[in-house]
């Protein structure tokens, strides 16, 4: 029995790890890619990508909830053109 927890548990800190480890290469990819960082705060960052053949000018936003521990990643739109 003990055995088998144990192996549920290291299960889940290895699925917990894989998405972690992409969020983090997403969120990287990102703030490489974008050329202005719209806003900025402790829970929130904005930036918007150049207009060019990969990007169309448009922004992502992303959120942290300290509350229930949620990172957020947001497409928003381009505005105005």
């Amino acid at each position: 029995m003990a055995f088998a927890l144990g192996s549920k548990s290291i299960g889940a800190y290895t699925e917990m790890s894989a998405q972690s480890r992409k969020t983090l290469e997403v969120f990287s990819r990102d703030i490489r890619a974008a050329d202005n960082v719209t806003a900025a705060s402790k829970e929130r960052i904005l930036v918007t990508f150049p207009e060019n053949d990969f990007y169309d000018g448009q922004s992502v936003e992303y959120v942290f909830d300290d509350l229930i521990g949620l990172f957020s990643r947001i497409e928003r739109e381009r505005t105005g053109t």
